[in-house]
């Protein structure tokens, strides 16, 4: 359990600043932020179960702010993940507030994810592979200001079943979420 902790990156190369790699993790009250951004996740974590991150902030890291991957019983409450993704050497796929990949049972209770270079959400599926039980209620997504978005266009949500499928989506709240794709 990591409580009331704040982190700070200056920049440097690295996979993640925060990375996730037992079952059964709380993290809450943290704030991960980067000056200059770099090739770098915010939190990050791979083949979980029972991930809890509650009251956290990742704010201009260099790749995705949250990337979890073949992992399930994520819940995310009050998170905010803000101009993530925004470095110009890393590759764009994982510039997103939040990107989602192969997951299952996820609930995300009032999140903003806004002003990152991709999706405020991303939600992936691989060849073979499955996303599903996702959980919204209540939150803001938005692809970006013109001048930090993708140039291909971006969405505030974005469901994407590349070859595999995604299922079992619940959106209930008030939700806004910009150029969205279901």
């Amino acid at each position: 359990r990591i409580d009331e902790a704040v982190l700070a990156l200056a920049g440097g190369a690295g996979s993640a600043v925060v990375t996730v790699t037992a079952n059964g993790v709380t993290i809450q009250d943290l704030a991960v932020t980067q000056s200059a951004p770099s090739a770098n996740h915010g939190i990050t974590g791979s083949a979980l179960t029972s991930i809890d991150l509650d009251d956290i902030t990742v704010d201009g890291v260099g790749l995705s702010g949250i990337y979890l991957t073949a992992s399930s019983g994520i819940t995310m409450i009050d998170v905010t993940a803000t101009d993530n993704g925004l470095d110009p050497s890393a590759d764009p796929a994982f510039g997103s507030g939040i990107q989602l990949h192969n997951v299952s049972a996820v609930s995300l209770t009032n999140t903003t994810a806004t002003g990152n270079f991709d999706s405020g959400l991303l939600v992936t599926a691989g060849t073979g592979q499955d996303s599903t039980g996702i959980s919204i209620n209540g939150g803001t997504f938005d692809r970006g200001t013109p001048a930090s978005a993708r140039p291909d266009g971006t969405n505030g949500i974005n469901f994407y079943a590349a070859g595999g499928n995604i299922s079992d989506i619940d959106i209930e709240g008030i939700v806004s979420a910009s150029g969205h794709t279901f």
